[in-house]
């Protein structure tokens, strides 16, 4: 049999932290005053440690991906912006924006209880 074209590394799994350091960052971003799409980006590219390029690219390794995510729950719930705004930033399609800005909303909406936890 012939070796695969693909890479099958195994990714890892983002830690409750990360999660939460994320999910907490948007949740800031999305309740600050005078908000603009240059400030989202620059303030979510400084919080996760990443370029501009890897925010509004297509590279699908984690925390990136989530990164990106909060992204969209940032540009849809702070900025008011449509989702084919939203998915013109980075030239991704609609559907991919919508899936995560949700997935992103479900997981701050459990912020307060997922405090108490730790």
């Amino acid at each position: 049999m012939a070796p695969s074209k693909h890479r099958t590394s195994v990714k890892p799994r983002m830690t409750d932290k990360e999660m939460n350091h994320i999910a907490g960052t948007v949740n800031v971003l999305v309740h600050q005053s005078g908000l603009t799409l240059d400030t989202a980006v620059e303030q979510l590219c400084n919080a996760g440690n990443i370029s501009k390029e890897e925010l509004l690219g297509h590279r699908r390794y984690e925390p990136l991906v989530t990164w990106r995510q909060g992204f969209y729950y940032v540009c849809r719930t702070g900025l008011k912006m449509t989702w084919t705004s939203i998915a013109a930033q980075g030239n991704w399609h609609h559907a991919t924006v919508m899936y995560g800005s949700n997935k992103i909303k479900d997981y701050v909406a459990t912020l307060p209880s997922r405090a108490m936890q730790s």
